[in-house]
């Protein structure tokens, strides 16, 4: 399941490439195809490190606060009101701020930092929230299922609403028999599915194929 979950993420990749490669001057999810570069990076030495008996979860810790990082900056490129964006960079320096006090001082580096993990989970859901009420109260009717950021937005409400309350408590779970942590990591590997394929789906929902000749259009975003 592990494997194929990679797959998924290298798939998101390359639509997030073909989608840079496409898009205009102003394409405002430009910086998603470095950061899935580096997500599957680091799921590689992962899994490098597991094979090792290494622990990953040093690894994690700092990947994952530069994940929420990254998302609120990116929900941040999808909305307009000037106060929200003020509020959203707030948000990014504080949670990095808290995020790195908590992995080195707090919960320490060599345990996963769930206290910061579910406050990000929290931060990303709001938002999600935020950018879904301000689309909706938007003067003029939008398609959302042609619109990347509705995608994008979807994929991270419905992974970290759902991979809260697990996260919360993963210190404790990693206690539990080998049986239900197989459970559990086969679990995280179908959320992490679900939320690269709906990557996939913002970055091509915008493609139409011309007939004559057979080519890629990408439409005005």
């Amino acid at each position: 399941m592990h494997s194929f979950a990679l797959l998924v993420l290298l798939i998101s990749l390359l639509g997030s490439l073909l989608y840079n490669f496409k898009a205009s001057k102003n394409n405002r999810i430009i910086f998603f195809s470095v950061f899935l570069f580096l997500s599957f990076i680091v799921e590689i030495i992962g899994v490098y490190l597991s094979t090792k008996v290494i622990s990953t979860i040093p690894l994690y810790n700092f990947f994952t606060a530069f994940e929420f990082i990254f998302y609120v900056f990116i929900i941040h490129q999808f909305i307009h009101q000037p106060i929200a964006k003020k509020i959203f960079i707030g948000l990014m320096i504080a949670y990095f701020v808290a995020a790195m006090v908590n992995i080195f001082f707090v919960q320490g580096i060599n345990a996963f930092h769930s206290v910061t993990y579910a406050a990000g989970c929290l931060l990303i859901v709001f938002c999600c929230a935020y950018y879904f009420i301000e689309t909706l109260l938007k003067p003029t009717p939008v398609t959302l299922v042609r619109m990347p950021d509705f995608w994008i937005c979807s994929g991270l409400l419905f992974y970290y609403a759902v991979s809260f309350p697990i996260y919360g408590f993963v210190n404790f779970v990693y206690s539990l028999p080998s049986a239900i942590l197989r459970n559990f990591n086969l679990f995280i590997q179908i959320l992490n599915i679900i939320l690269y394929t709906m990557f996939s789906i913002a970055f091509l929902c915008r493609f139409k194929v011309t007939k004559s000749p057979l080519s890629l259009y990408l439409e005005p975003y």
